[in-house]
């Protein structure tokens, strides 16, 4: 266990094998075509518990998407592909995502 303070957000951290003791959702990404773990030493995964008792899991994984695209501005065109993350076994109502809207647009 290491712990932090970076002022406001005082957290610890946990090694990543613990995320087998703690609930995790069932996230799928509807459009995926292709899903890959990347092949570390050590688990490319992490846990922090805030002072406040918020878990942050955070795990790294890659993905490949299937995504419309309409190539008539070739090549000054623009594609936006929208990812749709989803869960197996709870509705919206029950499960709610949102992005950190500091981080919701990557390019």
């Amino acid at each position: 266990v290491t712990k932090y303070d970076g002022g406001d957000e005082e957290y610890i951290v946990l090694d990543s094998s613990f995320s087998k003791n703690i609930w995790i959702p069932d996230i799928f990404i509807d459009q995926s075509i292709d899903f890959r773990v990347p092949n570390f030493h050590t688990k490319p995964a992490s846990i922090r518990v805030y002072k406040d008792s918020k878990i942050r899991y955070n795990a790294r994984f890659n993905f490949d998407v299937a995504c419309h695209m309409n190539f008539a501005n070739y090549p000054v065109d623009d594609q936006t592909c929208n990812i749709k993350f989803e869960s197996f076994s709870y509705l919206t109502t029950q499960l709610n995502m949102t992005w950190d809207p500091d981080q919701s647009k990557h390019r």
